[in-house]
């Protein structure tokens, strides 16, 4: 019987365990599917820089379209990590951004000495914060690991409420033929 009893414990421990849950989200979950442009950088201000100088970059008109030094002012104040960052049109002539990293944290490693404010905003669906760079807007949440940025408050709230369960084989990827 004490067999029985113990063969009955080992299993039920061994069926009752679950996995650990990776807790940090996959940053291209939240893309917004309006992307029209995605970066992958380890150092999204070092290869901002890099492009600006490009011949390449500048024949697109993303950057023409985009003040590339705002998003160097924010993407500067926090570690350098694997980051995306996707420009959303607005308009035939401009583009949103959202900044996407992951962080252990969402402090700041580099605050700038010149206009710079930070505020803390909590409404029935979320909390974010609205950073000021002279006069610059961004607002920005920390969520599972990932820091969630953007230029608009609108499209930080699309990634926000994106279906986590999206996955990179959605029915476009799988109309090219590449899942």
């Amino acid at each position: 019987m004490t067999k029985f009893l113990m063969a009955l414990l080992l299993g039920f421990c061994l069926f009752s365990c679950d996995a650990p849950t990776n807790k940090t989200t996959n940053l291209y979950d939240l893309i917004p599917e309006k992307s029209s442009y995605i970066l992958e950088s380890e150092n999204i201000t070092s290869f901002l820089n890099e492009a600006e100088g490009n011949d390449i970059f500048s024949e697109t008109n993303i950057f023409k379209n985009v003040n590339s030094q705002e998003i160097k002012n924010y993407t500067s104040l926090f570690p350098a990590t694997n980051s995306l960052l996707s420009f959303i049109k607005k308009d035939s002539l401009t583009y949103d951004y959202l900044y996407l990293s992951k962080q252990d944290n969402d402090s700041l490693v580099n605050k700038p000495s010149n206009d710079f404010s930070i505020e803390a905003i909590t409404t029935k669906d979320f909390s974010y914060k609205k950073t000021t760079i002279d006069k610059s807007t961004f607002y920005s949440t920390f969520s599972n690991g990932v820091l969630i940025a953007s230029n608009s408050l609108k499209v930080l709230k699309e990634s926000i409420n994106n279906d986590n369960s999206k996955n990179i084989s959605s029915e476009n990827f799988k109309k090219s033929g590449c899942s």
